[in-house]
């Protein structure tokens, strides 16, 4: 009888040893995964701190050209408004021409015969 008790502790011992090196395996495996799933955090941060950057470098980019284009916008708008006041002069240009036309044409020296140009001899 103490011999099939040894051998029933033997087997029990045996069977919680097993237990146990099952226990540690799967206690190994989950330290494992859980050391990966931190890889895994770590480079997932790492790669949205990234986009991050990248993207407020982007906004900032947007923002200066922004102000670049209003900038620009304005200079041009400035411009426009010389042209357009340079135009409005101008507007009265074709019939000022027409006038001095007439004055300087062979029909009114034609009516004026009395007038001569002087000659620069001596």
């Amino acid at each position: 009888m103490a011999d099939e008790a040894r051998a029933e502790r033997e087997g029990l011992a045996q069977h919680v040893r097993a237990i146990e090196d099952r226990a540690h395996r799967e206690v190994d495996l989950a330290r494992q995964e859980a050391k990966e799933l931190r890889g895994q955090v770590a480079a997932t941060n790492r790669a949205h701190a990234s986009a991050e950057k990248s993207s407020f470098q982007s906004a900032e980019r947007a923002k200066a050209e922004a102000v670049e284009a209003r900038r620009e916008a304005g200079a041009q708008r400035a411009r426009a408004d010389a042209l357009e006041k340079q135009l409005a002069k101008l507007k009265d240009l074709p019939a000022a021409l027409e006038a001095a036309w007439r004055q300087r044409s062979p029909t009114a020296k034609a009516r004026n015969p009395g007038k001569k140009k002087e000659s620069a001899r001596p």
